[in-house]
């Protein structure tokens, strides 16, 4: 007797559908919840970074701002006719060598005549303790906390050993005391203080002495206590300057390096253990960096809170999920019953006719498809509508960021200019303070005319020339400019603002060199008659301009960074509209040129062989002729 094989297990067609779903339900919820706890922890994150480094960029800017108060007092004190004339008489009294009465009371007038003229500049409402006028090799001559005639502190002795008095350019010191002034307070703690020393040079640019413009430290860093985040500040050397009182900078040392300026650092504290984020920041002027730290988890501890009410939430929603599965599965098993109880019933005898049979069995619908179908046409009708507005938008968007750019001028030229203005003005110099007012006039008008983002090579030359004359107020001849320029070169169309941000560049960093400095631009008118055949068919016109200065050059690693980033926007089209409204610098340049010439723009930036300077040139077709 053979044995009956037993039957396969089955299972249920609602038993699987409820199943299979609640399976479907529960993977669902995982993944959206892991997809939602992702996503909204990279927004998270990347809010934290923004937030992180605007605030960062505040606190830059504020304290740039009080060291403007600073280095804006130092040019007024500096560039004062008055004072160099005193302090050369000063030194030729000293030269005298005689101790008669005459001579010291000469000598004393003459010093109260120094400080006079320091308190005058100053003005009723000091916005900083002391101005020291130091005389090397001889003494300092004080306003301020303390007056007259002191001997050199040793500390600013060492302090000046790295000054390079005849360049006579601004220069920070870092934290220091003051003996002299200690002496004059009467308290258990002394004040730290910030000293700024400028050269002062006569008409002939010889070093008459050395100005030492003192801040307290903490009317600097008055506002980094409020903030929660922790605010680090050090000098381009490296050496930390805030917080003042304790000393927790060798961590972040590394961090603080000009390779990581401007940009937030992923950074593991490796005494604590933390996972932080440093914006580090730069104030530019003193070369300064801003570290602000504050703990990754900060940002996310909100979002791991309402992942808990979400997991609560989740659990309810697959037991619902689950009962409901459960209802619709036995609402699409229950046709598969009844037509398996019809034909149970079903009995041979009584069947009808195929034929019958079709006629009763109704027909397949496919509406649900044919409505998606319909839906899908709108849905891309939409999406075609959308993207043609995105396109839209983005082009006003970019037209909108270029007139932006065009309306931008160096804040610092114009408080520059606004305190020469001020020195002529004390000085009696009507007339170069009309010719100096007209030239900022049409610089302004200028810049100020957003009409047309295109304009002429003769109008852009003419627009640098009042910069270059403006400047020139400053510096004199030490500041040489020529331009060689051909006749027809002149009515070129080119975009605006091409020429200015570049000679600006090189009137910039070009005097970190001694005097004089000379910038040189050529403008060409090029006809290219040949085409990629060989073949003379039609004309293309090209201007190229090029700008040369005698400045140190660039750097290699700002170079080589400048030259990536020109690449990068050359081969990533989205980064040609990516252009930063605060900024006017080469790669914003670059960016707008790249937009009006695409592949035909000529953009050379190079170091002149030799150390003998920078040459920049640029240039681009401007269409064909007939």
């Amino acid at each position: 007797m053979k044995m009956q094989k037993s039957l396969p297990r089955t299972r249920s067609i609602q038993n699987l559908l409820s199943i299979n779903n609640f399976i479907t339900l529960l993977f669902t919820v995982l993944i959206f919840s892991l997809s939602f706890f992702f996503y909204t922890s990279n927004i998270l994150m990347e809010r934290g970074r923004i937030s992180l480094f605007q605030l960062s960029t505040q606190i830059s800017d504020n304290l740039g701002a009080e060291l403007k108060k600073m280095s804006t007092l130092a040019l007024n004190i500096t560039y004062s006719k008055q004072l160099k004339t005193t302090i050369k008489s000063h030194l030729s009294i000293v030269e005298q060598h005689e101790e008669t009465e005459s001579h010291k009371q000469h000598l004393y007038r003459n010093t109260v005549g120094i400080i006079n003229i320091v308190e005058e500049i100053t003005g009723p409402y000091k916005t900083v303790p002391q101005v020291n006028i130091i005389l090397p090799d001889l003494y300092s001559i004080g306003s301020g906390l303390y007056s007259m005639i002191q001997p050199i502190q040793k500390n600013t002795a060492i302090i000046l050993s790295s000054y390079n008095t005849t360049a006579g350019a601004l220069f920070y010191s870092n934290l220091h005391g003051d003996m002299h002034a200690n002496q004059q307070l009467k308290s258990s703690e002394y004040p730290l203080y910030i000293s700024l020393f400028k050269t002062i040079f006569d008409e002939y640019h010889k070093p008459l002495g050395i100005l030492e413009v003192m801040q307290y430290a903490d009317t600097l860093f008055s506002d980094l206590s409020m903030i929660e985040e922790r605010i680090m500040v050090f000098d381009k050397t490296g050496v930390q300057i805030y917080p003042t009182t304790v000393p927790m900078g060798s961590v972040y040392v590394d961090i603080a390096d000009r390779k990581h300026r401007n940009t937030i650092i992923n950074f593991t504290n490796p005494i604590s253990g933390k996972h932080e984020m440093v914006a580090v920041t730069e104030i530019i002027e003193p070369g300064w960096v801003v570290l602000t730290i504050t703990e990754r988890s900060r940002y996310l501890l909100p979002l791991y809170k309402f992942i808990m009410i979400i997991v609560i939430i989740s659990l309810i929603i697959l037991g619902i999920g689950f009962l409901i599965s459960a209802m619709l599965s036995r609402k699409i098993t229950m046709p598969l019953k009844d037509l398996n109880h019809k034909i149970s019933r079903l009995d041979w005898t009584e069947t009808k006719s195929s034929a019958d049979l079709d006629n009763k069995t109704p027909s397949l619908s496919l509406k649900e498809v044919d409505e998606l179908h319909i839906t899908f046409q709108a849905m891309n009708k939409k999406l075609d509508s959308t993207l043609s507005h995105i396109v839209a938008e983005k082009t006003l968007e970019t037209q909108s960021r270029l007139l932006a750019l065009q309306a931008q001028m160096d804040p610092h030229f114009i408080y520059n200019m606004l305190a020469t203005l001020s020195i002529m003005a004390e000085d009696g110099e009507t007339k170069e303070i009309v010719e100096t007012i007209n030239h900022m006039t049409s610089m302004l008008r200028y810049i100020a005319d957003g009409s047309n983002t295109l304009s002429t090579l003769r109008k852009e030359l003419e627009i640098t020339e009042h910069y270059i004359s403006c400047t020139k107020i400053r510096f004199g001849t030490r500041l040489q400019y020529t331009a060689e320029v051909s006749k027809e070169a002149e009515t070129i169309p080119i975009p605006r603002h091409v020429i200015l941000p570049i000679v600006e560049n090189a009137v910039k960093y070009g005097m970190d060199d001694n005097p004089p400095w000379i910038i040189t631009l050529n403008a060409e008118f090029i006809k290219d008659h040949t085409c990629d055949d060989g073949v003379s068919i039609n004309a293309r016109r090209q201007w190229r301009i090029t700008i040369r200065d005698n400045g140190p050059g660039f750097k290699q690693k700002p170079l080589n960074k400048l030259l990536s980033s020109m690449e990068l926007c050359r081969t990533d089209k989205r980064r040609q509209l990516d252009f930063h409204i605060n900024g006017m610098g080469l790669i914003n340049l670059y960016s707008r040129l790249l937009i009006h010439y695409g592949e035909s723009l000529l953009f050379e930036v190079n170091n002149l062989p030799g150390g003998a300077g920078t040459e920049i040139r640029i240039g681009g077709f401007i269409g064909q002729l007939d």
